[in-house]
Protein backbone atom coordinates (compact mmCIF):
# COMPACT_ATOMS: atom_id res chain seq x y z
CA UNK A 1 0.00 0.00 0.00
CA UNK A 2 1.43 3.42 -0.83
CA UNK A 3 -0.32 5.04 2.62
CA UNK A 4 -0.10 2.47 5.93
CA UNK A 5 -3.63 0.79 6.28
CA UNK A 6 -5.63 3.30 9.13
CA UNK A 7 -9.00 3.79 9.02
CA UNK A 8 -10.08 3.35 5.49
CA UNK A 9 -13.04 1.41 3.95
CA UNK A 10 -13.26 -0.75 0.69
CA UNK A 11 -15.33 -0.77 -2.25
CA UNK A 12 -15.42 -2.05 -5.65
CA UNK A 13 -15.62 0.39 -8.54
CA UNK A 14 -14.74 0.55 -12.23
CA UNK A 15 -13.57 -3.18 -12.19
CA UNK A 16 -10.83 -2.62 -9.22
CA UNK A 17 -10.86 -2.49 -5.28
CA UNK A 18 -10.75 0.72 -3.92
CA UNK A 19 -9.63 1.96 -0.08
CA UNK A 20 -10.48 4.95 1.07
CA UNK A 21 -8.51 6.51 4.01
CA UNK A 22 -9.52 9.51 5.49
CA UNK A 23 -6.53 9.67 7.93
CA UNK A 24 -4.35 10.18 5.19
CA UNK A 25 -7.04 11.39 2.24
CA UNK A 26 -6.62 8.74 0.11
CA UNK A 27 -7.62 7.19 -2.61
CA UNK A 28 -5.98 4.25 -3.48
CA UNK A 29 -6.46 2.07 -6.57
CA UNK A 30 -5.90 -2.04 -6.41
CA UNK A 31 -5.43 -3.51 -9.36
CA UNK A 32 -7.77 -7.13 -7.97
CA UNK A 33 -5.52 -9.18 -10.80
CA UNK A 34 -1.73 -7.77 -10.03
CA UNK A 35 -2.26 -6.53 -6.29
CA UNK A 36 -0.68 -3.34 -7.87
CA UNK A 37 -1.55 -0.26 -5.76
CA UNK A 38 -2.08 3.55 -6.87
CA UNK A 39 -2.50 6.90 -5.16
CA UNK A 40 -4.63 9.19 -6.69
CA UNK A 41 -3.17 12.71 -6.24
CA UNK A 42 -6.82 14.11 -5.33
CA UNK A 43 -6.94 14.61 -1.41
CA UNK A 44 -10.42 13.94 0.63
CA UNK A 45 -10.60 15.73 3.78
CA UNK A 46 -10.64 13.97 7.14
CA UNK A 47 -13.98 14.84 9.03
CA UNK A 48 -13.62 16.54 12.47
CA UNK A 49 -16.02 14.74 14.50
CA UNK A 50 -16.23 11.33 13.35
CA UNK A 51 -14.03 9.34 10.86
CA UNK A 52 -16.59 8.06 8.28
CA UNK A 53 -15.53 8.18 4.29
CA UNK A 54 -17.64 6.72 2.24
CA UNK A 55 -17.61 6.35 -1.39
CA UNK A 56 -19.97 5.02 -4.49
CA UNK A 57 -19.41 4.59 -8.20
CA UNK A 58 -21.43 6.81 -10.23
CA UNK A 59 -24.02 4.33 -11.87
CA UNK A 60 -23.50 5.08 -15.78
CA UNK A 61 -20.44 6.91 -15.36
CA UNK A 62 -17.15 4.94 -15.61
CA UNK A 63 -14.46 6.18 -14.23
CA UNK A 64 -16.90 8.66 -11.74
CA UNK A 65 -16.63 7.93 -7.74
CA UNK A 66 -18.91 10.13 -5.76
CA UNK A 67 -16.95 10.38 -2.24
CA UNK A 68 -18.01 12.17 1.40
CA UNK A 69 -15.08 14.93 2.14
CA UNK A 70 -14.76 16.32 5.07
CA UNK A 71 -17.75 17.53 7.46
CA UNK A 72 -20.01 19.47 4.50
CA UNK A 73 -18.86 18.23 0.79
CA UNK A 74 -19.31 15.17 -1.55
CA UNK A 75 -17.07 15.40 -4.34
CA UNK A 76 -17.42 13.57 -7.91
CA UNK A 77 -14.06 12.54 -8.68
CA UNK A 78 -12.97 11.47 -12.15
CA UNK A 79 -10.79 8.26 -10.98
CA UNK A 80 -9.14 8.15 -14.90
CA UNK A 81 -7.90 11.35 -14.61
CA UNK A 82 -7.44 11.93 -10.99
CA UNK A 83 -9.56 15.32 -10.57
CA UNK A 84 -12.46 16.28 -8.99
CA UNK A 85 -15.24 17.29 -11.17
CA UNK A 86 -17.92 18.36 -9.19
CA UNK A 87 -17.97 19.65 -5.34
CA UNK A 88 -21.63 19.56 -3.21
CA UNK A 89 -22.56 20.98 -0.44
CA UNK A 90 -24.38 19.04 2.15
CA UNK A 91 -25.89 19.65 5.48
CA UNK A 92 -22.73 19.23 8.09
CA UNK A 93 -22.13 15.93 9.51
CA UNK A 94 -19.44 14.79 10.51
CA UNK A 95 -18.47 12.24 7.55
CA UNK A 96 -21.18 9.54 6.25
CA UNK A 97 -21.90 7.22 3.48
CA UNK A 98 -22.58 8.33 0.20
CA UNK A 99 -24.95 6.34 -2.84
CA UNK A 100 -26.11 7.33 -5.91
CA UNK A 101 -29.78 5.64 -6.44
CA UNK A 102 -30.89 6.49 -10.34
CA UNK A 103 -30.39 10.67 -10.67
CA UNK A 104 -30.42 11.33 -6.52
CA UNK A 105 -27.39 11.26 -4.34
CA UNK A 106 -28.00 10.33 -0.72
CA UNK A 107 -26.00 11.57 1.82
CA UNK A 108 -26.02 10.37 5.51
CA UNK A 109 -24.30 12.22 8.35
CA UNK A 110 -23.02 10.20 11.58
CA UNK A 111 -22.84 13.53 13.89
CA UNK A 112 -26.58 14.17 12.73
CA UNK A 113 -27.77 10.66 12.21
CA UNK A 114 -29.75 12.02 9.25
CA UNK A 115 -29.76 11.57 5.36
CA UNK A 116 -29.88 13.82 2.77
CA UNK A 117 -31.57 13.34 -0.33
CA UNK A 118 -30.15 15.52 -3.30
CA UNK A 119 -31.52 15.52 -6.84
CA UNK A 120 -28.68 15.09 -9.68
CA UNK A 121 -31.01 16.32 -12.76
CA UNK A 122 -30.59 14.59 -16.23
Amino acid sequence: MPVPPDSGYLISHDDAVWYTDPVHGALVRIDPDTGEARLLESRIEQPQEYWGIAASSAPEMPGKLWVRSGDSEVWLVDTRRDAVERRIRVAEGGGGDVLQVGDELWVSSFATDEVEVIGLGG
